[in-house]
């Protein structure tokens, strides 16, 4: 193969595009003339053959540019042309002919050397350089054309047909499932990717780019006019410079946004961009001191790993039977992205999920499993929003609509992933989110119980259905494990005919036969065979069906508690109101405070023990979870009840409470397991229930979800009117915390409301100086500022302010922050009298 020969405009697209971002929105008007000067900069370095960042710069570019236009002759091929034409060829002979060609390309880069380009376009590059009279951003587009029309050139030259809705696609973009596509946008997502997975290539945008676009601008020092600035506002723009480029590589929008807002600071303290040198004098703060502040705030990224969460992997020699329906899952995600796979419970939609997920994982970049307790936003968010390889941060001013669409935002951008979401049976959520599912370019795979129209009409929907006899039996002796004679191979035949072949039935069937040595072959089919039951007496879920219930009747005879110590029905009462997903044991230890070895080691010899007979599942022995079927058998047989549960409600609430300095976010963890506990108890009213509402709440309020913040508040408060006296502290705390979160939410009459009532108690029962009272004070102060009432807001704050120079050392943060809010509310009212007047 040649040498690649693309224009080296295709190299510096993308680091111009930072290069802009660094420089083009922090100096206005002097911006044309810089990114000039660091385009030639990044140009000639880009020249010179003796560094190898070139070779993985250059093959990045071309690896954007074939992958970006692959991806729109697919989307073409899929979409243009029925199954017929995409088989036989006729049609599609021309974009079938590109497709080759382009994935041919692909697979040669690996060998591609890089050579200096010598054509017309390296000339071109360097007059779009020179400033013209237009701005930055409107040059760049002028390459951006040079670069669409470029590679139908190469096309053309290649002697490949060119569909009038390809060129028309590069040229223009289109539009996939009602979103707005563009094939520079994808080339950019696609280099962007090659920043965080190439570490040279990191290596040299992240720090020798911006090392010498940080020299380049120490030459402003003696041509740029200055402004008047302290050292204070410096440092803090320096914070706020390296804060932006954070996530430069991958969202060019946001770290735009918050340059122009810097732009805008430093227009409000001198109102002329042009006077920017006098400010760095007097700061008696050399600019490259400040370059080396901002240098350390950028951090360079590591590669995206494969996991982009972490779950239980599922052993293949575990599966029996089912591969039809895998077969039937790869054949349905040739043409589509979504495939929700349906079925009663215990049917093996997990199993089959996690069976797919471990037989393809080597075809993606990337996977990811998640379990729904909540709703679907609530685990994308918590489980890829929390996510070390998915950069982003959830912001908590943001409600969780805001946040998960911005998170969508950024996975939009992670190519060549399978996600696969377990237990999604609300259908009326299944149904909300069927437009983020078709947003994300990814292999989406469902499981669910819920019937979902839209789904089924679109053809996304696969039922998963009993197993075959054959593979039910062969399920059955593996884990039964005993050799089977010829009479007990008939009772076998018998027994799995009457369990309706159901694989969660099979299996705990053969894990009791083989644990209890007095429960016989015979006894199981008189179990399977029985016919009369009393269902007044059975609890049956409200979802099932009449055709699910005789499974749910032949788990109730199956499982006998009364074997059992009182330790492992206690572990089973545990697990009976904890969420069905895979729990990590280091979490379980926590929960059930196993933390001392001879508690933790028998707290490990118990989940053993319950796993082998049948009541709880382990993939890996370092996870572990209770069945749905298996958790309403626990509740029907022991009833757990707040108090026999009481040590879980008492541990979430401590593992969920957050001390001062701590980070909230480090408690997200433990959010489903206290969902799943309020869901069960949540009509009971119980002090420690009350404390675990209320520490929930404030590691909700940190992720964003002030709604779900404020029903746990709310909650809280019920408890504790019911349970306290009208004038006791935690009341208080109560009312103060909804109080917060009103204000979060916007609603400042009712935040005040609230905060009045915190400070009617406070007030009668604190000491005139306690710092209760002045956080009350401070809250109400804030709360009038946002109603516009200043007079009320400064009396407040002045209050807040003399009891904390009373109690606190001059130095302490909430003195200092009271001191700085008190001097801003004198202000704005000084200037509001003015106006007045």
């Amino acid at each position: 193969m040649e040498p690649l020969s693309i224009g080296l405009i295709a190299q510096c697209l993308t680091t111009t595009k930072i290069a802009e971002c660094l420089i083009g929105n922090w100096l206005g008007k002097g911006s044309d003339h810089l990114l000039s000067q660091a385009g030639k900069v990044i140009y000639d370095r880009l020249r010179t053959q003796t560094q190898p960042v070139n070779h993985d710069i250059h093959k990045a570019v071309r690896d954007a540019h074939l992958s970006a236009t692959l991806v729109v002759c697919e989307y073409l091929l899929r979409t243009k042309y029925n199954v017929v034409d995409r088989v036989f060829h006729f049609p599609t002979w021309d974009l079938k002919e590109v497709i080759r060609y382009l994935k041919k390309q692909r697979k040669q880069l690996s060998d591609v050397k890089f050579i200096l380009p010598d054509s017309p376009a390296v000339t071109e590059y360097e007059l779009l350089l020179q400033p013209k009279g237009v701005s930055a951003s409107e040059r760049l587009a002028e390459l951006q054309g040079q670069l669409r029309q470029g590679m139908l050139q190469e096309l053309e030259k290649a002697n490949l047909g060119i569909e009038d809705d390809l060129r028309a696609a590069i040229l223009t973009g289109w539009t996939d499932k009602g979103q707005p596509m563009d094939w520079f946008e994808l080339l950019c997502a696609f280099f962007a990717e090659s920043l965080k997975t190439n570490t040279r290539l990191q290596s040299i945008v992240h720090t020798n780019l911006l090392q010498e676009v940080k020299e380049l601008l120490l030459t402003v020092k003696a041509n740029v006019p200055q402004i008047n600035i302290s050292p204070e506002q410096l440092t803090d723009l320096a914070g706020q410079l390296g804060k932006a480029m954070q996530p430069i590589v991958e969202r060019f929008d946001i770290v735009i946004g918050r340059l122009d807002e810097m732009l805008a600071i430093l227009e409000r303290v001198e109102q002329k961009v042009d006077t920017v040198q006098t400010g760095v004098d007097q700061s008696n703060e050399s600019l490259t001191g400040l370059h080396e502040k901002v240098d350390k705030l950028i951090p360079v990224p590591s590669a995206r790993h494969k996991y982009l969460n972490t779950f239980a992997h599922y052993d293949l020699q575990n599966l029996v039977g089912r591969q039809k329906q895998l077969q039937d899952i790869e054949a349905h995600f040739t043409n589509h992205n979504l495939l929700l796979l349906r079925g009663m419970g215990g049917i093996g939609k997990t199993t089959l999920a996690r069976a797919y997920l471990a037989r393809m994982e080597d075809q993606f970049d990337h996977v990811a499993f998640l379990e729904i307790t909540g709703t679907i936003a609530d685990a994308l968010l918590l489980k890829l929003g929390g996510s070390k390889d998915i950069f982003y941060t959830q912001d908590p001013q943001k409600n969780t609509e805001d946040n998960l669409f911005a998170l969508l935002d950024v996975l939009r951008h992670i190519p060549n992933t399978l996600l696969v979401i377990d237990n999604a049976n609300d259908a009326d959520d299944l149904l909300l989110r069927k437009k983020a599912f078709d947003s994300l370019p990814w292999k989406i795979l469902i499981t669910s119980r819920a019937k979902v129209h839209t789904y089924q009409h679109e053809r996304k929907v696969q039922e998963v259905k009993q197993l075959m006899p054959e593979e039910a039996r062969v399920l059955f002796e593996k884990l039964y494990g005993l050799p089977l004679t010829d009479t007990e191979q008939e009772l076998v035949s018998f027994i799995l005919e009457k369990a309706f072949y159901h694989p969660k039935l099979i299996e705990v069937l053969a894990k009791a036969a083989r644990e209890n040595p007095m429960l016989e072959l015979t006894t199981l089919r008189e179990i399977v065979a029985k016919k009369e039951y009393d269902d007044e007496e059975i609890n049956y879920p409200v979802e099932i069906g009449e055709q699910e219930k005789p499974v749910y009747r032949i788990l109730l005879d199956l499982f006998d508690t009364d074997p059992l110590d009182a330790d492992l029905k206690q572990l089973l009462q545990y697990f009976a109101v904890l969420p069905s997903i895979d729990i990590p044991a280091r979490h379980l230890i926590e929960l059930l405070d196993a933390e001392e070895i001879e508690a933790r080691k028998t707290l490990l010899d118990q989940l053993k023990k319950l796993t082998k007979a049948g009541w709880l599942d382990d993939l890996d022995n370092r996870n572990f979870s209770m069945h749905g079927l298996v958790q309403w058998v626990v509740q029907e047989r022991l009833k757990p009840t707040l108090e026999s549960c009481h040590l879980l409600i008492n541990r979430i609430g401590w593992l969920t409470y957050t001390e001062s300095g701590d980070n909230p976010l480090d408690k997200k963890q433990y959010l489903p397991l206290a969902d799943s506990l309020f869901s069960v108890f949540g009509e009971d009213s119980d002090a420690t229930l009350a404390t675990a509402y209320g520490n929930t709440a404030v590691v909700y309020g940190a992720l964003g979800d002030n709604q779900k913040r404020l029903e746990y508040d709310l909650k809280a408060l019920s408890i504790r009117e019911q349970t306290l006296a009208p004038t006791h502290p935690d009341l208080a705390s109560s009312y103060a915390n909804i109080a917060v979160t009103y204000g979060a939410l916007g609603d400042n009459q009712q935040a005040l409301e609230y905060d009045l009532k915190a400070l009617s108690i406070r007030e009668q029962t604190l000491a005139p100086t306690h710092p209760d009272l002045a956080f009350s004070y401070a809250n109400i102060a804030v709360t009038y500022y946002s109603t516009g009432d200043l007079s009320k807001a400064l009396t407040h704050m002045q209050k807040a302010t003399q009891i904390r120079e009373q109690v606190l050392p001059a130095t302490h943060p909430d003195l200092l922050q009271s001191k700085a809010d008190l001097t801003f509310l004198e202000q704005a009212l000084q200037e509001r009298n003015k106006t007045a007047g």
